[in-house]
Order: C-alpha cells, then structure tokens, then sequence
C-alpha cells in the first residue's frame, strides 16, 4: 500500500513540475506584482489555461499522496533509531562499577 502511494506521488511530483514549468508567465517585469500587464486579470477571473487546470488536480494528488504517507508511516513500527534510544533508557542507571 505505501510502494502504491508512493509511487504515485514520485509521479504526480515529476509532472506537476513539468506542468509548471511549461506554463508561459502571465506578465512579464515588476509589473506583475502589482496586477499590471495586459493579459492579467485581477483575482486570476480570467479564463485557464489546460495546464492550469492539470497543474491544480497534480497539486491537489501531491498533498493527498503527502498526507496519507504522513499518516500511514506514522502508524508503522518504531524505526531502528528509536528502537536503539528505547533501548539505552531500559539499561538500569546504577551500575556496579570495578573502578576503586
């Protein structure tokens, strides 16, 4: 079940980078930080784009994928690092020592 989920989520990552970066700027300069240029819209109103639409579903798979790999390994066993501290606190504090 995690293979599944996180081979899907190496997936939804490599192509919702793609899709980013295959989309063109909707304005060029400072401009754009401000709302400027001609093609902008204010409060993104405009119509969108194919890649805008495929970048939103991408997205929305990435956070799915992120959180339920997030819920699923926190269910899992100890690792082996805290299995060793787990370890080291049962180990009895007062030792008898050989040193006079």
């Amino acid at each position: 079940m995690i293979a599944l989920i996180v081979t899907l989520h190496a997936v939804a990552c490599v192509l919702l980078i793609l899709t980013v970066l295959m989309q063109g700027s909707k304005s060029e300069g400072l401009s754009g930080i401000f709302g400027g240029g001609g093609s902008g819209t204010l409060f993104g109103t405009g119509t969108r784009t194919f890649l805008a639409k495929v970048t939103t579903v991408l997205g929305i798979i990435f956070m799915l994928t992120s959180i339920s790999l997030t819920v699923l390994i926190s269910k899992r066993s100890p690792s082996v690092m805290e299995k060793s501290v787990m370890e080291e606190e049962s180990v009895p504090a007062d030792l008898p020592s050989d040193l006079p």
